[in-house]
């Protein structure tokens, strides 16, 4: 009889929350369960009534899972004494706990969102009160007192809004408000302003007019002003154009104040205002006078940021304006073209400076009968062209040196009375001889286009006799035009800057033709 089925028999198989590997299947004789744990199953039940298939199910074990405590909800906004303190803020109101405890404040700051908000609706009202108080202005203007009564206006406007109008109070009068005038930017008045702080102020004094004044910028850009034009030309006209003057001072200006376009374009403007920017972080000089070398490091009253970002702007619309300009047949155009070139040698764009200075000689060339005209000019661009030929090995667009060209005596009779000083510095002051340089000048520059126009047949060609005469020929005249120099160009008496860069080229030429 199988009225009850034994305990060790009720399943085969191991409990189903016992899980059997899968490499190693499972059987009865594999492990032995506790028979204690299973529930005794009464022998008038039938193994096949529900009842005793319900009493063959082994109930699983479960885990008793812990409840998680509830978290306390999470401070949006900490209390300010808290924010200092460093410590947990419960975030209640009107006092947090720590700041009850512990006797202090308890504040909360607004938000982001929330201080916009409020101090636009400040701003709203404020503008709604200033235009409520414009418009009684206007209408009680024609009064015969119209000051007392401007003064009656706000005082009953400000009986309502207090907070709006303390500031309109704080003068005897609207009308006697100072309104402060905005600082200077790149001029000399705002040198002076930083100067008064320089601890260097009772040496060296700064000049009280920049040489070159100008009143009609406006024609010409709307990137500067008079002041600040009239500071850049000056630095401009006194460090960098001396070296070549490839343009004339007073033709320039003269048409610049008059909107003629003769000695005078708007690109040309851009250009030398450009070179005033960049000449600001180069000015030294070495004073004759003085045993010892002073160095002018402006910096300290100028403000490079803003050099920068006019520099910027005068880049851009130098860029556009060439452009438009550079198919012009002019003198502004020649000397415009030779500036960037020179301008791109200098930051180590050689090969397009020379494309510049290239193409700037060839207008020219087309220019003869006006560059007669201008002595100085017309041999800055033949030295210019010359030397960036010389230099990188280019057939040369000018053939010839210019007709025209001062005598010795004609030079020392032009030089008599003239002065430089190192603007913005307003002492020393030297004579600058600029006349009689130009004449030493011209003298080397033709010997150094017949070195370039020589250097071109080689390597191509072999030395011959006829060469090497020619060359000597060509030696012996940089020997005789460096023993003859008058003292007036000579370093140890004159250290202006065109008199050092002049040295500059009359080294290496002497030197790379021995």
């Amino acid at each position: 009889m199988k009225s009850a089925i034994p305990a060790n028999n009720v399943i085969d198989a191991p409990p189903p929350h016992l899980a059997t590997p899968l490499d190693s299947p499972g059987t009865s004789g594999s492990f032995q369960f506790p028979t204690s744990n299973l529930p005794s199953l009464s022998p008038t039940t039938s193994p096949t009534s529900p009842a005793t298939s319900d009493a063959n199910k082994v109930p699983i074990p479960r885990i008793p899972v812990p409840e998680t405590p509830r978290t306390q909800p999470r401070t949006v906004r900490a209390c300010a004494q808290c924010q200092k303190k460093k410590t947990k803020c419960d975030g209640a109101k009107p006092k947090c706990r720590f700041c009850e405890r512990s006797g202090a404040i308890c504040t909360y700051t607004k938000s982001k969102r929330e201080s916009q908000q409020l101090q636009f609706q400040s701003f709203e009202q404020r503008i709604n009160a200033y235009e409520s108080l414009l418009q009684e202005i206007i209408s009680q203007n024609n009064t015969q007192d119209s000051r007392l009564s401007i003064q009656d206006a706000i005082r009953r406007r400000f009986q309502a809004s207090p907070d709006f109008f303390s500031t309109l109070l704080a003068a005897n009068s609207p009308l006697d408000q100072h309104i402060p005038l905005p600082r200077p930017g790149l001029s000399l008045r705002r040198m002076h302003q930083a100067w008064q702080a320089n601890e260097n102020r009772q040496a060296l004094v700064l000049a009280q007019q920049p040489p070159v004044q100008v009143t009609s910028i406006e024609h010409w850009t709307s990137l500067v002003d008079d002041d600040v034009a009239s500071h850049l030309l000056s630095l401009y006209f006194t460090w960098e154009n001396p070296i070549w003057q490839l343009v004339d001072q007073n033709q320039f200006v003269h048409d610049l104040e008059r909107g003629r376009t003769r000695f005078c374009s708007s690109l040309l403007v851009h250009i030398l205002l450009f070179y005033g920017c960049v000449s600001t972080s180069h000015t030294w000089i070495n004073s004759a006078n003085s045993p010892q070398s002073f160095s002018y490091n402006l910096t300290r009253i100028t403000d490079r940021s803003e050099e920068k970002v006019l520099g910027d702007k005068l880049y851009a619309a130098i860029q556009r304006l060439w452009q438009q300009d550079k198919d012009r047949v002019d003198l502004p155009t020649v000397q415009s073209s030779i500036l960037i070139g020179l301008l791109c040698c200098t930051f180590g764009l050689d090969k397009i400076g020379t494309q510049y200075i290239t193409r700037g000689a060839e207008i020219s060339a087309r220019l003869a009968a006006i560059l007669n005209c201008q002595k100085l000019v017309s041999w800055a661009v033949f030295d210019i062209h010359a030397l960036a030929c010389q230099v990188y090995r280019k057939p040369p667009v000018l053939d010839e040196p210019p007709a025209v060209q001062f005598s010795q005596e004609e030079a020392a009779l032009l030089d008599e009375g003239a002065e430089w000083c190192p603007y913005p510095i307003q002492s020393p002051v030297a004579q600058p001889f600029y006349y009689t340089a130009s004449w030493v000048r011209s003298e080397l520059v033709a010997i150094v286009h017949d070195i370039a126009c020589f250097a071109l047949k080689f390597p191509a060609s072999t030395l011959n006799c006829d060469d090497w005469d020619y060359g000597h020929t060509l030696h012996q005249k940089l020997l005789s035009w460096n023993a003859k120099l008058p003292w007036s160009v000579l370093p140890r008496h004159n250290t202006t800057p065109h008199i050092i860069c002049l040295q500059f080229v009359t080294r290496p030429t002497l030197r790379t033709n021995h």
